[in-house]
Parts: C-alpha cells; structure tokens; sequence
C-alpha cells in the first residue's frame, strides 16, 4: 500500500507552530520585565497552538491506496472505496510554499455504496510522486 497524505498533518501545522513560537520569543522580548503578563502570554499562546494541533490531528485523514482499493482512515472510522467508484480526482495548484516546495490541494470525489457522492480534501507537496502514480491508477482504471 501507498500513502497518498503522508504530509498533510504537517503542512495543516506548520504555520500556527511557526506563529505560536514567534509569539513566544515576541512576548518574551516584549514583556521580559512583567512576569505576570509574561506567563499569562505564553500560557494562552501555547493553549492556541495546543487547540490548533488537536483539531489539525483529530480532523486529518490518512489516506492509502493500492491497486484495487482506496483506504480512508480518520478518527471517525475506516472507509474502503474500489477505485472504479472514484469519480473525480482534481489537483488545485495552489501559491503556497513551505519550506520551498508548492503545496497543492487534491480533491478525491468518490460513491459510497448508498450511491451518494462524498469527497475528501487533503495537502500534498507538490512534488510527491504518489499523487502522480495515483492520477495515472485511477486513469486507468476508469470505466466509461
């Protein structure tokens, strides 16, 4: 099996860490002769950043595919979709950067098996090749 979404719990946290940190160090610089609204800044930064990091975890989806099934795992529970139900695969190109690569945002549209239409979102950098390995499965797969 292949992981599709191994970033995405990285790229959703990178920038409130990076944020959290620089208000750390900017309210210690700011604030370093009053201690108590010292702790008090640091204290509601951190809880910000904690908050942030446990809904960035518990939302996130790890997403698997090999070459018959799609596999979808997240704290809500596991789904397992044949690639011949994928319906849409869509890749957004996006102007972020992190770290120096170009993230990008894949859309995955797909049936369930009561014949609705769900799709799932996730970040990649833009130069994974398990999102072009996966395009060209599902290419193939299809069927008209």
């Amino acid at each position: 099996m292949t992981e599709l979404s191994k970033h995405n719990i990285f790229i959703k946290l990178f920038l409130p860490v990076v944020f959290g940190v620089m208000g750390m160090i900017m309210s210690i610089v700011f604030l370093k002769h009053q201690s108590i609204w010292l702790v008090t800044a640091i204290s509601i930064i951190t809880l910000v950043v904690y908050l942030i990091t446990i809904k960035a975890v518990r939302d996130s989806k790890k997403l698997m595919y090999d070459k018959k099934f799609l596999y979808i795992n997240s704290k809500r529970g596991n789904s397992k979709i044949s690639l011949e139900n994928i319906r849409k695969f869509t890749i957004k190109r996006t102007n972020i950067r992190l770290l120096g690569f170009n993230i990008i945002a894949c859309n995955i549209e797909f049936l369930i098996e009561d014949k609705r239409i769900k799709s799932t979102i996730f970040w990649a950098f833009e130069s994974s090749f398990e999102i072009n390995d996966f395009e060209n499965l599902i290419n193939n797969n299809k069927s008209y």
